[in-house]
């Protein structure tokens, strides 16, 4: 009797570990800017007076770099991702770029916007290449505070874009920073506008980095006082950092839902599970950090490998500190809009 020699081969595929940083936060959340340019001039981002230049456009990433970047941090973890800006919609090619980015694996994709280019057709395109939520800035809904704040911006473009996204059926939440002396007083009537569009209304400290470090900030217990809150979960109120927001319920009723986003009374640093990447590839550990590792030498060069990128990535997350120390007088020096808020 022949016995039949059987050989055999195991192949081991090199899996990368799950993105975590020195301090075991697990990240599952990239923002990524997809331009520095904005026609708005907010006065926490892009004030009238000691505005940096934007980068060249020619060295932004392109729809197939930025997938290819999202597809290698998906092996690593990454299920989130936000385009901010700048302005997004400012990118003729934003319709291609989620596209893209949707086609290596991502399902939860959102922007961040200020919704003035925002038409009917162009969010019904956004919703059908695979967008799901959508966040809108709006600090105020005064038509001639909203010209102040924006630098001279109509107000009426921005509410179209509003309807345009419920419309469109794409989760809408806003965004209002608080400034002191600005729009503190109109909490309410911003809140009770969004809820009644079926969105969420958010609002946030601002930030004491670029800009937003000469604005006199609205503390979150000041903004909560506006409300009449109850947790939407019991437990968020013996949790810290389940951010970047907390959600609240108005007067017991659960279609009356708003965040509060408390970065620098209530920050929520220990818990941080993200990541950015700038227009330009640089990825930055930390909103308040001008520090991190450049994709895009290596994104432009033939002979990169996934490796090569992910290694980028690692030296970045090396960096990331223990938190953005805007307590201590501690502040980012870039604008907003170059990190992508």
């Amino acid at each position: 009797m022949r016995l039949r020699q059987t050989r055999y081969l195991f192949t081991m595929t090199w899996q990368p570990p799950k993105l975590e940083d020195l301090r075991d936060r697990r990240l599952r959340y990239v923002r990524i800017s997809v331009t520095d340019r904005c026609q708005f001039r907010c006065p926490y981002c892009r004030p009238e007076q000691g505005d940096t230049p934007c980068e060249p456009q020619a060295d932004y990433l392109t729809a197939a770099e930025l997938a290819r970047v999202v597809k290698v941090l998906t092996t690593l973890g990454i299920r989130t991702v936000r385009f901010t800006g700048g302005e997004p919609l400012l990118r003729r090619d934003l319709t291609s770029i989620i596209q893209a980015v949707h086609a290596v694996g991502i399902d939860d994709m959102a922007i961040t916007t200020n919704a003035a280019l925002l038409t009917s057709t162009r969010a019904k395109n956004l919703a059908e290449a695979g967008l799901k939520r959508i966040n809108i800035s709006l600090d105020t809904l005064d038509p001639n505070r909203f010209k102040t704040l924006s630098g001279g911006a109509p107000i009426d473009p921005v509410l179209r874009g509003i309807e345009a996204v419920r419309d469109a059926g794409i989760k809408l939440k806003t965004n209002t920073v608080v400034v002191r002396g600005q729009n503190e007083r109109e909490l309410e009537q911003i809140a009770n506008y969004v809820w009644s569009l079926g969105g969420i209304p958010r609002f946030i400290e601002v930030m004491p980095m670029g800009a937003g470090k000469d604005l006199n900030m609205v503390p979150a217990a000041e903004i909560m006082n506006s409300f009449e809150l109850t947790p939407e979960r019991p437990e968020a109120l013996n949790q810290k950092g389940i951010g970047p927001a907390d959600y609240w319920i108005h007067q017991g009723r659960k279609d009356q839902v708003l965040g509060v986003i408390a970065a620098t009374t209530r920050n929520f640093c220990s818990s941080c599970n993200r990541i950015r990447i700038t227009a330009t590839g640089s990825v930055r550990p930390c909103l308040a950090s001008a520090c991190g590792t450049e994709l895009r030498p290596l994104l432009r060069d033939p002979t990169t490998n996934d490796q090569d990128l992910i290694e980028a990535i690692y030296t970045a997350l090396a960096i990331k500190p223990d938190g953005h120390r805007f307590s201590e007088g501690i502040a980012g020096e870039l604008p907003m809009r170059s990190l992508g808020g």
